[in-house]
């Protein structure tokens, strides 16, 4: 097992918790030590372990002192941005402190009992040169983080001059919160396990993928040893075609096992590497244009499509649309509240029109802007906004809420109470609203005829009862784990 690094950037320019826990992937794992927060996820071919507080047993490993002391100071001067104090990146004193950087190791991997390392897969067995090593995965990183593709700290400043209402209030509590670079199939199977599904489970599922059908890589220890944990590589097309519907719904996967599947049946038919494709902007030269091509696959609706293109398409200028955001759209932008708040169904026109007006906001990377903006108002990260922000942020929209739409709140809320009385049969649509965690809820667009079996429509009608009411609560949240009633 290496000992750890020292990353270029420091904890300002890459939250690891925002980062890793806000939704964007589900593959890395969090512990908490008495020492600080560590992650341990697989990059490439890699086994690595990211931490702001190395543990004292681990020297922080560097060729030189000069070196060392090149890259704190390298750290330093990125983290400094001219402007706005209330944005800027830079250092609370002229003394960095040990939190504000990032390490990171490859953890080297440990045979399980009834395999050699010899017998470890060849495809991942160590270069011999260190340096070579140690370029490619901090290559790697770079590319996961999105570190040279946008100024984290001069993109926070254009959206907080943008809109300094919302995005400049919150903004300096969210620094160092990055979009990430994943791989396409990943992304596109993790994602179809996210439709009305909470963190918890799709994670579950995932890894359920990842250790019946991706390849073993090896196996890392905490606390000193006595508890280890497999890592598996998320598995290619090739060995997910192993999987059956049948052996998916034995895993809990329930009705996305069908969509899995077929999707697998289409993608095979499609060209080597076409997810790949979706980011060349000659052959797809707007956002529509991928959605339009992610929307083929069995399960993936407006929202599945629009996170699939921003986490690994690199279209910037798309926006996952979900209630979360639309609550915002709705209470915060008024050119969006008309479009919103008369209707308990959207269309897909309208949340087209909700991803025009964000892009019209944020220009280019207005996905950046809206990853920060949604996971503001999860449960696990909403309490870094003092309270009196909070209700800074939303009074002047809880001024404004006329009787009309009081009434009509309440009238609603009666109607969703009277739904989930009555559609209580489907248990995997009542866990999921009832779960401790967020629910990953795409916007009820308006249906096309179709048949479906009693659970689907069960699903779907305490679906309509719950997003009914959240539109209901003009300029609140609705009342779950993941409310933010100021």
């Amino acid at each position: 097992m290496s000992k750890f690094r020292l990353m270029k950037f420091g904890t300002r320019l890459l939250d690891l918790e925002t980062t890793l826990l806000c939704g964007q992937t589900f593959t890395w794992k969090h512990f908490k030590t008495p020492h600080a927060s560590s992650f341990v996820g697989v990059l490439g071919n890699h086994v690595l372990e990211l931490t702001t507080k190395p543990s004292s047993s681990h020297l922080i490993h560097s060729n030189s002192n000069d070196h060392f002391e090149e890259l704190k100071n390298m750290i330093t001067s990125k983290s400094t941005l001219s402007g706005s104090s209330d944005i800027s990146c830079s250092a609370a004193s002229s003394s960095v402190e040990t939190d504000q950087y990032v390490y990171y190791r490859k953890l080297f991997p440990i045979a399980k009992n009834n395999q050699s390392e010899s017998e470890l897969s060849t495809e991942f067995s160590e270069p011999i040169d260190e340096t070579t090593l140690y370029a490619e995965i901090e290559q790697l990183m770079d590319e996961f983080f999105h570190f040279n593709t946008y100024d984290i700290c001069q993109l926070h400043e254009n959206f907080a001059t943008s809109d300094p209402k919302l995005f400049g209030k919150i903004v300096k509590y969210y620094q160092g919160w990055r979009l990430l670079k994943l791989d396409p199939i990943e992304t596109l199977f993790s994602f179809i396990c996210s439709s009305n599904n909470n963190v918890s489970r799709i994670t579950k599922m995932v890894q359920s993928l990842c250790e019946d059908y991706g390849t073993y890589l090896g196996e890392f220890s905490i606390d000193e040893g006595n508890t280890t944990f497999p890592m598996y590589k998320f598995p290619t097309l090739e060995q997910l075609e192993n999987s059956t519907e049948q052996a998916l719904k034995d895993k809990n996967f329930g009705y996305r096992a069908k969509y899995i599947v077929q999707t697998i049946q289409k993608l095979k038919k499609k060209p080597e590497n076409y997810l790949l494709t979706l980011q060349n902007k000659e052959l797809f030269p707007t956002t529509q244009h991928v959605l339009d091509e992610l929307k083929q696959f069995s399960g993936v609706g407006m929202k599945v499509a629009s996170c699939i293109a921003l986490y690994c398409c690199n279209r910037f200028d798309c926006v996952p649309t979900d209630v979360h955001i639309l609550r915002i759209a709705r209470n915060c932008y008024p050119s969006m509240k008309k479009c919103i708040q008369e209707k308990k169904t959207l269309s897909e026109k309208d949340v087209k029109l909700v991803m025009k007006e964000f892009v019209n906001i944020f220009g280019e990377y207005a996905g950046v802007a809206q990853m920060i903006l949604y996971g503001s108002q999860l449960s696990q990260f909403k309490e870094r906004i003092p309270q009196e922000v909070r209700e800074s942020i939303f009074s002047e929209a809880k001024k404004k809420r006329s009787k009309k739409e009081m009434a009509r709140s309440d009238e609603d809320s009666s109607d969703e109470q009277d739904n989930k009385d009555h559609e209580h049969n489907d248990a995997e649509a009542l866990s999921s609203i009832s779960s401790q965690e967020e629910v990953d809820q795409e916007p009820i667009i308006a249906p096309k005829k179709r048949k479906s079996n009693s659970i689907e429509k069960a699903t779907e009608k305490i679906d309509d009862a719950l997003i009914a009411s959240q539109f209901s609560l003009n300029g609140c949240y609705a009342a779950s784990t993941s409310s933010y009633i100021p």
